[in-house]
């Protein structure tokens, strides 16, 4: 039971999430389906979130109306990002949507055509062509017994050598490999400063969030210091007070009369009936008089 009401409460904070970090969010179906609208390209698109019954252990499935293409969008029109292909349940819904919405935002859309169209462009990646160094590492790889090839696979010094060679052979190669150098520590460098702005980016999300339910909780708060304040205020009506003030008049009124036939029937001494009789009867008079100048107060405001 206590794991149910877990993935309850995850869900409607992953939920919460897509509305902080997200324009336009629709609620199709309470709990199970969402839908993000925005525009790219002079398209109108929604995002189209469903949520399954185990969500967020379980991935969503984000679908994208109508499909256009896009390298992360098959043509049925579901969408496999990075952040959706990684997702889990500590991951955060509404930025996954966030990062995927700006992606396609900045792209450059065009709708799938029907079917049965036969032309129907999609993304590819061009294949560059292949170099002159490619050719010739081809070529001497091509020249090497079978035997020399499984040494290089197995002997990593044999595979230096194999290097050292066609390096000599061939001035290029070395450019190439000095910019693959260069390429993967340009990567290893940005991978750095991506993991940077990773932590940056959950220290603020964690801190938009916990705000968010600050906020909640304040107006909750407040909800109830507004239904203590009405409760006060019925509390302090004049026609609430009169009304109470007459019962209690009442009541000292028969309270005096019980005094006096106490007194008649002579089981009060005159010593204190007087005492008794004239506090009841006062104090009777008095709320009478109090409720009769609120209910005038009343009547003149």
């Amino acid at each position: 039971m206590a794991y149910h009401s877990d993935i309850r409460l995850s869900r409607q904070k992953q939920i919460n999430t897509l509305r902080v970090f997200n324009d336009n969010v629709t609620e199709r179906i309470p709990g199970k389906e969402y839908s993000v609208s925005f525009s790219s390209s002079g398209l109108a698109l929604n995002l189209i979130l469903k949520l399954k019954e185990n969500f967020p252990v379980e991935k969503p499935i984000v679908e994208i109306s109508p499909v256009v293409q896009h390298p992360w969008i098959d043509p049925t029109g579901r969408i496999d990002s990075p952040g959706l292909r990684s997702f889990s349940q500590h991951s955060d819904l509404g930025m996954v949507v966030s990062a995927l919405r700006s992606e396609l935002e900045k792209s450059s859309l065009q709708l799938v055509k029907r079917p049965d169209n036969p032309a129907i462009p999609r993304y590819t990646k061009e294949t560059p062509n292949v170099s002159f160094e490619a050719d010739f590492v081809r070529n001497k790889l091509s020249q090497l017994s079978m035997d020399d090839m499984k040494s290089i696979l197995e002997d990593e010094d044999h595979m230096e050598k194999i290097l050292a060679e066609l390096e000599a052979e061939n001035g290029a190669l070395d450019s190439l490999l000095t910019t693959a150098e260069k390429t993967r520590e340009s990567v290893c460098e940005k991978a750095l400063q991506n993991q940077e702005l990773q932590r940056k980016v959950e220290s603020s999300r964690s801190s938009l969030i916990s705000k968010y339910e600050e906020y909640h909780q304040k107006k909750q708060q407040l909800q109830k210091s507004l239904d203590s304040l009405k409760k006060l205020n019925d509390r302090v009506d004049p026609s609430l007070l009169a009304e109470r003030l007459l019962t209690i008049s009442a009541s000292c009124d028969e309270e005096s009369e019980e005094i006096a036939e106490n007194f008649l029937q002579k089981r009060l001494h005159v010593g204190e009936f007087v005492p008794r009789y004239v506090k009841s009867r006062g104090d009777g008079c008095i709320k009478k008089i109090k409720a009769e100048k609120l209910v005038k107060s009343k009547h003149n405001n």
